[in-house]
């Protein structure tokens, strides 16, 4: 324990006595990013900054979770978690100066970033920044239900109504939204929420003939915002 003491004054006295050693050691080994176009540099045996570092990392894995029903026109974004989304290239510059991490919300997972004091902290949605360079306000919905998938042609404007209608099915027995099992006679039940009033559709032997009245139903209430179970 002694010589354990003896040595950390020891290493103490010698950082005292070489103030700059260190920081001088770091910068002696500075080189900027590898990564084509980085401007950043980096320290040590690294090749690449942190940001394209988790890149080429999750490039070289083919196990990680894409988002699965994103074009592959659009670019990628590297977030936490070992998720990626993707935005246009038109976004791609103004996307990259913010770090991302996926959060979730309700059923569905989304890009968001927090904000500087500078600006107002908080936290900012990728979808919502998209839409501010779209010029358009208000709810934002993804088409396709997938909140990774930030190419504007999956953005659209909606009325809360019209961003529910467009959600995924929720827990419960059936596989299938609007669905459920009738507990009296162990048949299928078919039903939609509509002004927050939910109706019921009817009673039916299968789960696809339920699906199919929910599906109906939405479409004539709904229209292109009707998330339907057949697609």
């Amino acid at each position: 324990m002694r010589d354990k003491i003896k040595e950390r004054e020891k290493n103490r006295r010698w950082r005292e006595s070489h103030p700059n050693y260190i920081r001088e050691w770091h910068e002696a080994r500075r080189h900027p990013c590898q990564h084509s176009g980085c401007l950043v540099f980096v320290s040590g045996d690294a090749k690449y900054c942190v940001l394209h570092a988790g890149l080429v990392r999750r490039k070289s894995r083919p196990e990680i979770l894409f988002s699965s029903t994103a074009p592959l026109d659009p670019l990628p974004i590297p977030m936490t978690r070992e998720l990626i989304a993707f935005v246009d290239a038109v976004d791609y510059e103004a996307v990259m100066e913010y770090p991302w991490r996926p959060a979730k919300p309700c059923n569905i997972i989304y890009a968001v970033t927090s904000l500087p004091r500078s600006l107002g902290h908080g936290c900012l949605y990728l979808h919502q920044l998209i839409a501010q360079r779209m010029g358009i306000s208000g709810l934002i919905d993804h088409r396709d239900c997938d909140g990774l998938n930030n190419s504007r042609n999956n953005l659209r404007i909606a009325t809360p109504t019209q961003n529910a209608a467009n959600t995924l099915r929720p827990r419960g027995a059936s596989r299938f939204k609007g669905v459920a099992r009738a507990t009296e006679t162990q048949k299928w039940r078919a039903y939609i929420r509509i002004d927050e009033k939910q109706v019921h559709l009817g009673t039916f032997e299968t789960e696809e003939e339920a699906a199919c009245a929910y599906d109906a139903a939405a479409i004539r209430a709904w229209g292109e915002y009707a998330k339907t179970n057949i697609q």
